[in-house]
């Protein structure tokens, strides 16, 4: 059976776990928000009715910039050799803690999370409601002894704003340049 697993859920447990069953099952998935308009999400998955689903682990889609959704795999070997990547250039191994700040629909959801599991590391998730809870992030951080993130910039501005002494090694941003 040829088919792309579904995950639809608001919650980032729920949604990792989804992620990591359709992966044990081989099978690609799709990350789907709950919230997607019934005419957004019927046209994306009307896409993968005829997909050549081979050598893909999951897809990733954006609104792009004229509001049409785009959707794009991401191959088992490509991901598979940025995790190592990832894990060479930030030596990361089972001590290592990593906090996932951004939602499933972006790509460091999973860039984030998967190349510190794969390393036998820890992944501190933060539900919908967290994620949007700044003054809460350094708390969690020094609890859980997280080394590493990625936030979006506004998020990362608003956070190098609030917090003087970060617990954090590593702080990475993208989506748009840095403002401070």
């Amino acid at each position: 059976d040829e088919s792309v697993h579904f995950v639809v859920s608001k919650d980032s447990y729920d949604t990792m776990i989804g992620c990591f069953a359709a992966l044990a099952a081989g099978k690609p998935f799709i990350y789907i928000d709950p919230e997607m308009p019934d005419d957004y999400r019927n046209e994306l998955t009307a896409k993968f009715a005829d997909a050549d689903l081979s050598n893909t682990m999951f897809y990733l889609y954006t609104s792009g910039t004229t509001g049409r959704n785009k959707v794009f795999p991401i191959s088992n070997a490509g991901f598979v050799n940025e995790c190592y990547g990832e894990n060479a250039g930030y030596n990361t191994g089972p001590d290592s803690v990593v906090a996932v700040t951004a939602g499933p629909t972006f790509d460091m959801y999973y860039l984030t999370a998967f190349p510190v599991l794969l390393a036998g590391g820890t992944v501190v998730l933060f539900s919908e409601e967290r994620r949007h809870n700044i003054s809460e992030f350094e708390k969690e951080f020094k609890k859980y002894g997280v080394e590493r993130t990625f936030m979006t910039t506004k998020l990362a501005e608003q956070y190098m704003s609030l917090v003087d002494d970060s617990h954090l090694k590593v702080l990475s941003t993208g989506g748009e340049a840095l403002n401070k």
